[in-house]
């Protein structure tokens, strides 16, 4: 409308910015939506599009996030779902991913986007590291079991280290000592670290009126192969059998009593489980594909979900990098020169007042600055 009604009119293009980031900087949800929306057309929305149309996308994705104050929330936002598409093989295109991450980086700079691009290189060398595995002598195959490999850099995806055991049956077992064993070979000094929710199965299943591949999570799985040596199982055994807890086993469970995947029975109507309800194999399961895929009901949306954004923990840490950097090259500062050089630095959100000052004391009781003698208004940097 500015370039067509008004001729490019300066005056009417800074009023549309400026009302548009009235909008979009209320709170934190468009930073998160606009991140999520990014997810959806980069799993399905771009498949078929040509690379015209796909940098037309980007590009006016791109257009929005420079609007955004909380430029960090959109890249977190877009970082964990960005893990979700490259472990879940959902991606639309490598070619629309590197597009969309070479935008940012040349908006945000190389620091901001290096944990997106260690993701890319993990899958890489994960490609890699399949190959090698491949080449021993069980060939990727063991026990019985074709194993996929994917090695993670820890600090640059956005998973939390799971601390519960899962015990898993002796196939999967083995599974996991053999890739121990490999990468044990190849790197030294390095710990390996399984994240056993993000887990996925292939279970070949004969135990129906024909003949499935069921698609299920490591959880599922582990809770399946039990039936090999039984035929019915309360939630409390499940729960002893394998160490997963009672909340996650119960809605593993129930996934596979939904429709169109109900491999179980239950002894129980509706949702509410109770440790005692028992589960048995649905002898009468058919489906019309071979290889069924189960999908894990969804947890219960809290209001969180959708509630604004929080801001991330490393804004404390950027905001002190700053300031530091800002001191070390000034020397000595007032208060407000300080703020003013840190809000022209601090490109991916605004920082609060009240956190820069809490950064700032921090900063002081750890000694890397101290307040002026004469005026406690000026700070001075301690080499």
């Amino acid at each position: 409308m500015v370039q067509r009604c008004f001729n490019n009119e300066g005056a009417f293009e800074k009023a549309r910015n400026y009302a548009l980031e009235e909008v979009l900087n209320r709170d934190t949800r468009c930073a998160k939506y606009l991140a999520v929306y990014c997810d959806v057309m980069l799993k399905k929305g771009l498949k078929g599009k040509t690379d015209q149309e796909t940098a037309q996308f980007v590009q006016r994705v791109v257009a929005l996030f420079l609007h955004l104050r909380d430029k960090d929330i959109f890249l977190e936002v877009y970082k964990e779902r960005l893990s979700k598409r490259l472990l879940n093989k959902q991606s639309a295109g490598k070619d629309a991913e590197d597009m969309m991450i070479a935008k940012l980086k040349v908006e945000v700079g190389q620091q901001s986007v290096a944990k997106l691009m260690s993701m890319f290189k993990d899958m890489e060398v994960s490609d890699q590291l399949q190959d090698g595995f491949n080449k021993m002598s069980h060939e990727g195959k063991v026990s019985g079991v074709d194993v996929e490999l994917k090695i993670l850099t820890s600090n640059c995806w956005p998973f939390k280290p799971e601390t519960a055991t899962l015990k898993c049956p002796r196939e999967i077992d083995d599974c996991i000592g053999a890739v121990k064993m490999f990468y044990e070979s190849k790197f030294s000094g390095r710990k390996l670290t399984y994240m056993y929710s993000m887990g996925s199965v292939e279970v070949a299943a004969s135990c129906f009126k024909k003949k499935h591949i069921l698609q299920v999570s490591l959880y599922q799985a582990c809770l399946l192969c039990l039936f090999n040596n039984g035929d019915e199982f309360t939630v409390q055994q499940f729960m002893d059998a394998t160490g997963i807890e009672e909340t996650e086993t119960k809605r593993q469970l129930l996934s596979l009593t939904a429709p169109g995947q109900k491999a179980l029975d239950k002894d129980a109507s509706g949702k509410d489980l109770s440790t005692l309800t028992k589960f048995s194999i649905n002898g009468e399961f058919v489906s019309p594909k071979f290889k069924v895929l189960v999908q894990l009901i969804k947890k219960e949306e809290t209001q969180k979900d959708t509630a604004p954004a929080e801001a991330p923990d490393e804004r404390k840490h950027v905001i002190e990098a700053i300031l530091v950097r800002i001191m070390k090259a000034r020397k000595k500062l007032d208060h407000n020169s300080l703020l003013e050089e840190l809000y022209k630095q601090c490109t991916l959100f605004k920082p609060q007042p009240t956190q820069v000052k809490a950064r700032i004391e921090h900063l002081i009781d750890r000694e890397y600055l101290k307040r002026d003698d004469a005026s406690r208004n000026v700070y001075i940097y301690l080499p």
